[in-house]
């Protein structure tokens, strides 16, 4: 049996992938979907594991658009587990509010020491929106449990929730109050939020928080103002048919 991490047969596969001509290859990107996820993104891989249908996290370390991806072996307890040649999966990912998915099946596996796989292009993905209902980017200073700090705002808004841009860091799940004044004047004091979801770039930080469900008039005052907005985005669109 070869080992599959012998420089020739990886090079070999590598190569085959790779020995397109650039029109051909432009011509398979036309019509191939584009994977918004990037190298070192957690993606989730659902396949059949000692005869048993899983789904285990791993993590996406590159590829070529139209031609294949690159992917960790996923890890269980610690083992590694490799993903078999020709085996079929399913991968998973969440970006921005949606899970995508799409099936794929595994080209070559490459042992020790990269624990890698390669794996198909998609040929289709497919989305599944998270959110309740529709968000829409806004700039709105923001007061945090009654104090304004430099340059804390809020920076999309739902009829759920919203994100919001921090200077300093929060952890999952902490609570606190947000007073602020909707774009139609509307000023909404202290809104009870939860810490759902933190991202972290660049020196700053943006938390996407969760209204408390008790927060009635403050979270009808945000829907009222969706709406609205939701209203005036038709009636433009409709004075350009």
């Amino acid at each position: 049996m070869s080992n599959p991490m012998e420089p020739d047969n990886r090079d070999e596969v590598l190569g085959r992938m790779l020995e397109m001509h650039e029109e051909e290859r432009h011509q398979i990107h036309q019509g191939m979907p584009e994977i918004l996820i990037i190298p070192g993104q957690e993606i989730f891989v659902e396949a059949e594991i000692n005869r048993v249908n899983a789904r285990v996290k791993t993590f996406l370390v590159g590829g070529m658009r139209g031609d294949f991806l690159i992917i960790m072996a996923p890890r269980v307890n610690g083992q590694i587990i490799p993903l078999k040649e020709q085996r079929e999966i399913v991968i998973r990912y969440i970006q921005e509010g949606a899970v995508y998915g799409f099936a794929s099946k595994v080209q070559r596996s490459i042992g020790q020491p990269f624990n890698l796989a390669i794996i198909q292009y998609p040929s289709a993905i497919e989305e599944v929106s998270l959110r309740r209902s529709p968000r829409i980017p806004v700039v709105i200073p923001v007061e945090r449990d009654g104090v304004q700090r430099k340059g804390e705002m809020i920076v999309n808004l739902s009829a759920g929730g919203a994100a919001v841009l921090l200077n300093q860091m929060v952890q999952m799940e902490d609570t606190f109050n947000l007073s602020f004044t909707l774009p139609n004047g509307t000023f909404i004091r202290d809104m009870a939020v939860k810490v759902m979801r933190i991202e972290a770039s660049s020196g700053k930080i943006v938390a996407g928080v969760a209204f408390d469900e008790r927060s009635g008039q403050g979270k009808q005052a945000v829907c009222e103002y969706l709406k609205l907005v939701q209203l005036t985005v038709n009636c433009r669109g409709d004075g350009f048919r």
